[in-house]
């Protein structure tokens, strides 16, 4: 916007109606400077959602000279991209929640600090949030997980969960069997993101350590006299429980 004398200053953003909330009003987080009461050539976005001949307006927020203005809606179509969904095991220290890896490809059965994220993001792989500041509209909707596990697959926990404002969802109480686990997400997609589903992640559960102590009893005993022997087996797992969260 530029009228009278003088030059606006200040800043716009865009406020997009393509349904996807019960008012339709959207508006894009991100704010476009101006720059001689014009934006930059060469000017783009990346929050403007997916839709099919939805409007667009820009708000100037105006300034101490200039007072706020809105434009005449603009309609556009923006295609669904192609998203890429991934999941992972996150240990963690259970009495701090302190992450011990993002990433991990093994543990130990009953290891108590542990849970499933699956992340959906835009087909550079790039998060949409990070340190929670959006880098671009986030995906939506829900993710599928399903193991496959002793050549059976099965959902996880229900299998659905739906995606976080960052676009990741976790599940806290997965318990994972000792073996080899191949885990796939699956997402559904959304008017901005194509669906898509991941590659399998292996997991490998080892086998939890155990301990075996023999008592006979009594330590002097006559000859002919039965022996019993008692055998104890004890094993150092935990069994699945509410867990903490992660920070």
């Amino acid at each position: 916007p530029q009228s009278g004398s003088g030059t606006p200053t200040g800043s716009l953003v865009l406020e997009t109606n393509n349904g996807t909330t019960s008012s339709g009003q959207l508006i894009a987080p991100q704010t476009l400077q101006l720059s001689n009461g014009s934006l930059a050539s060469g000017t783009t976005t990346d929050f403007l959602p997916g839709g099919t001949s939805f409007t667009v307006t820009a708000h100037y927020s105006g300034d101490g000279t200039f007072a706020p203005a809105d434009s005449s809606p603009v309609t556009v179509t923006v295609n669904p991209e192609s998203s890429k969904a991934a999941v992972a095991i996150i240990t963690y220290n259970p009495s701090t929640g302190q992450v011990t890896n993002p990433n991990a490809t093994s543990f130990q059965y009953g290891t108590p600090g542990y849970l499933l994220r699956a992340n959906v993001t835009n087909s550079s792989g790039n998060l949409c949030a990070t340190n929670g500041v959006a880098q671009y509209d986030c995906p939506t909707g829900s993710v599928t997980l399903k193991d496959t596990f002793n050549g059976s697959t099965s959902s996880i926990d229900g299998g659905t969960f739906a995606l976080n404002s960052e676009a990741y969802a976790e599940d806290q109480l997965v318990f994972l069997f000792g073996g080899q686990h191949s885990i796939v997400a699956s997402y559904s997609g959304d008017k901005s993101f194509n669906a898509s589903a991941s590659p399998a992640t292996v997991i490998t559960v080892t086998k939890a350590p155990t301990s075996l102590s023999l008592n006979q009893g009594i330590s002097t005993f006559a000859v002919g006299q039965p022996i019993f022997f008692t055998g104890t087996l004890t094993g150092n797992a935990y069994l699945p429980r509410d867990r903490k969260s992660v920070v």
